[in-house]
């Protein structure tokens, strides 16, 4: 995870300020790039080639510069590929993908739609005076935007954003009533004329012109539509073992330490052991809820791998004094309470030296394993 945030046409701020708001992202490295009437920031988490080479923002050469969050897996197989070079880091590969097929949109597009990651990022071209802003197919990485006449400002928290304009939860919004009713809403952002960039989308904003346009590159439904979920079978068990097996493996490229969040059940246990089978170094966490515990069965797990495991003790008490800080990062209404205890535990993982975290989320959505799923099916 890193931070990243840009400004147009704003001149009375701090910069080291603004950069402080988001060095929780990045704490290993904060520069800034400044052109004319642009300023782009960056805090860096280094994850792929600690060395200087990684920092951003990236501007080898003059007429490019790159502010990138996230993690392109597969970075090494696609350098060769389109690029026919090798690639120590993946935000120098984005880098250079972005300079090569700069004017020819469509090809790049195609490359990013086979991308496995996350990622947000935006690329300013000085020779067409444009900015090229891109989140990732299905939003794991954010990326908040606002527009007002002649001033555009950007980031990948609100936080950032606010040091430099002033603007506040609309409390009257739909977003609020929709996650109150449905756990989501598809405005993702709270914030009074600031707004979320969509998943699959990307923006160029044309500094010479002040205009903005917004267009999907990607549909998550045209990926999704002709498969049947409600469909089991031997092939479709064989692959997703496959598919599963890959993931992981792609998820623990790494120059730092990873660990595995488990609670215990089927989803971060089966991630935990496959995580595991490729590198027997890895070390279990896990959070321990007083009155509603299911350490037992992290326990039998990491006796099963033969795997250290770090156990996070989360108390009302916890909750009662954490759950301001974590609304604060998490920046969206709360819709779960495991947020707060993930916070603890995530500083835990971090004091261990433990930078990466894989995790079970989003297994209940893709295999439709809540209750309500059910009556969907209807």
């Amino acid at each position: 995870m890193c931070g990243i945030v840009g400004a147009v046409n704003y001149e009375s701020f701090n910069h080291k300020e603004v950069l402080n708001t988001i060095n929780h992202r990045g704490p290993d490295h904060q520069s800034s790039f400044s052109f004319n009437n642009l300023w782009l920031g960056h805090t860096r988490l280094s994850i792929i080639d600690l060395s200087k080479n990684g920092n951003q923002p990236i501007c080898f050469d003059d007429d490019f510069t790159l502010v990138f969050n996230g993690e392109i897996y597969n970075y090494q197989e696609l350098g060769r590929l389109y690029l026919n070079k090798n690639f120590h880091s993946d935000s120098v590969f984005l880098y250079e993908l972005l300079i090569r097929f700069s004017n020819k949109k469509d090809e790049l597009f195609n490359i990013i739609k086979i991308f496995k990651g996350m990622w947000s990022f935006v690329f300013f071209d000085k020779k067409n005076n444009t900015l090229f802003l891109l989140r990732d197919l299905f939003g794991k990485k954010p990326l908040y935007y606002n527009k007002e006449n002649n001033k555009f400002i950007f980031s990948s928290e609100f936080g950032a954003i606010k040091k430099i304009l002033n603007r506040k939860v609309n409390r009257d919004e739909i977003v609020l009533q929709e996650v109150l009713k449905y756990r989501f809403s598809y405005r993702e952002s709270p914030f009074i004329d600031v707004i979320m960039l969509e998943k699959g989308s990307y923006a160029i904003y044309d500094l010479s012109t002040n205009k903005l346009d917004v267009k999907k590159y990607f549909n998550t439904f045209d990926l999704i539509k002709d498969m049947d979920p409600y469909l089991i079978n031997s092939d479709n068990i064989e692959r997703i073992d496959s598919v599963l097996n890959k993931s992981i493996k792609f998820r623990m490229v790494s120059d730092v330490k990873i660990g595995s969040i488990t609670s215990g059940g089927l989803d971060s246990s089966l991630i935990s052991a496959i995580a595991h089978g490729i590198n027997n170094k890895l070390e279990l966490f896990h959070v321990n809820v007083e009155d509603a515990s299911e350490t037992n069965y992290a326990e039998i797990l990491s006796e099963s791998l033969n795997a250290k495991l770090h156990i996070y003790n989360f108390s009302k008490n916890d909750f009662i004094k954490n759950h301001e800080k974590a609304l604060e990062h998490y920046e969206y209404p709360m819709v779960h309470p495991n947020n707060i205890a993930l916070l603890g535990l995530s500083k835990m993982a971090f004091s261990l030296d433990t930078k990466v975290l894989l995790s079970g989320e989003g297994a209940d959505e893709i295999f439709l394993g809540y209750r309500w799923f059910k009556d969907f099916s209807n």
